[in-house]
């Protein structure tokens, strides 16, 4: 402990613990911390590497914490980002609707006079700028709002998380094989040589391999997975 800090994750997981494996070597190491306050360490329950996320040569780390130790704050709840909006596939009638809510909500807004009288462009007055913040957050709420309205929302499930082109197709299996290949290897207390050794660098390197084709691949296997969905479609238009 230093300066009221303490590295929570030296006296939460077991001295063996590793966050790193070099792909050279398959050397390990433990690189990653977690530094927190006090109360923050004490409000911890457990903590453990994920050993079988190998997505990289870093090693998650998950924490469980128990909120109702921490202090409460009384700052603005931040309210949830709103959904991007892609308004290439907003309808006529949809961009028609939110025309006239957002005329509508932007008609009730009432402009301060303070700024809007202000002929200094450099102008620092404190009562201005809190002003224009003000007039700016009611300006973005309200076309928020119209869209929230007007607009129905696009956005898939699982949009936001990890997602490669041609990873179920070329990615997947391998990346299934890596991770038990893996798990057993640290199950037998990591090995430096031998056959399971052997095969958790193989299966790692082939994921790996994998992996940077599809990413350097990625428009041929959008097209590639395009084109499946079509001759599905058709197939299904046939019958």
């Amino acid at each position: 402990m230093e300066n009221d800090f303490v590295i929570s994750d030296y006296a939460l997981l077991p001295q063996d613990t590793f966050t790193y494996i070099g792909d050279a070597h398959n050397t390990t190491s433990w690189i990653d911390h977690f530094v927190s306050s006090c109360s923050v360490h004490q409000a911890m329950l457990n903590m453990d590497v994920l050993t079988e996320c190998i997505k990289s040569d870093r090693r998650a780390v998950a924490v469980s914490i128990q909120c109702s130790h921490l202090h409460e704050f009384d700052d603005e709840v931040m309210e949830p980002q709103p959904s991007r909006i892609d308004w290439l596939k907003v309808t006529a009638q949809e961009k028609e609707d939110y025309y006239h809510k957002s005329k509508n909500l932007l008609g009730q807004l009432q402009l301060p006079t303070g700024f809007r009288q202000c002929q200094n462009f450099n102008c620092i007055d404190e009562k201005h700028l809190e002003e224009i913040e003000n007039l700016y957050a009611e300006l973005t709420s309200a076309l928020l709002a119209a869209a929230s309205s007007a607009i129905k929302p696009t956005g898939k499930k699982n949009e936001g998380k990890f997602n490669i082109p041609g990873w179920n197709s070329v990615v997947k299996s391998k990346h299934q094989i890596a991770k038990a290949a893996f798990r057993l290897w640290v199950n037998c207390s990591r090995p430096k040589t031998g056959d399971i050794y052997r095969n958790m660098t193989e299966t790692k390197k082939d994921f790996k391999y994998s992996l940077r084709h599809c990413r350097k691949n990625a428009e041929m296997h959008k097209a590639n997975g395009l084109a499946a969905a079509l001759q599905a479609d058709k197939t299904k238009k046939s019958f």
